[in-house]
């Protein structure tokens, strides 16, 4: 039926992209996670932003987050203070080019002044609370050493049935004895679980 209406869906990639991250993020896995689906896209322009707080101190960007990013093909990082990442995000925002903006960490660098996304930028912010649950049992065996060089900034919460906490659990790590259901009513952002 032709009665003047024409719909026309359109997908195409960002034109830019910011994935932004507090100056305490230190997981490369979790980084990269952030850019590849960026990347795999076809976003032309992507841009890692570390964003320093008022009264935070200058550190250098750890090896394994540029080795990840350089692994990823993503060659383009910075640290802006948070009025500088506000005020690029506002100049890229306003281009009116499509674009996303992907936030690591656990506080937005937007969500101070209540800033909403326009609707040609995909604003994601994954939850993160900084605790990966994991449940052990006998069958289970993850590699604790692994998952704490992969999140160093997280807390590994090692939760079993079991009386006795796993030996030589990394530092970053907690046991807790008790049941299956308490371990899902504990809310971890991220979990893992035998099959």
């Amino acid at each position: 039926l032709d009665q003047g209406v024409r719909i026309r869906d359109r997908v195409e990639p960002p034109h830019w992209a910011l994935v932004t991250m507090d100056m305490d993020h230190a997981s490369p896995v979790r980084l990269v996670a952030a850019v590849m689906p960026l990347v795999l896209a076809g976003t032309a322009n992507i841009l890692v932003v570390r964003i320093k707080r008022q009264g935070q101190a200058d550190s250098q960007w750890a090896e394994t987050m540029l080795t990840g990013l350089e692994l990823a093909g993503q060659e383009n990082g910075c640290t802006l203070g948070l009025v500088r990442a506000r005020k690029l995000y506002q100049e890229l925002a306003s281009s009116g080019l499509p674009g996303a903006v992907v936030e690591l960490g656990k506080e937005s660098f937007l969500d101070d002044r209540g800033e909403a996304s326009p609707g040609s930028v995909l604003h994601l912010r994954p939850a993160w609370d900084g605790r990966i649950g994991l449940w052990l049992d006998q069958e289970a065996s993850w590699d604790l050493d692994l998952l704490s060089w992969a999140h160093p900034d997280a807390t590994l919460c090692v939760w079993s049935h079991l009386t006795q906490a796993p030996p030589d659990m990394p530092e970053n790590s907690t046991y807790t004895c008790g049941t299956l259901p308490e371990f899902f009513a504990a809310r971890h952002s991220v979990v893992f679980v035998p099959p």
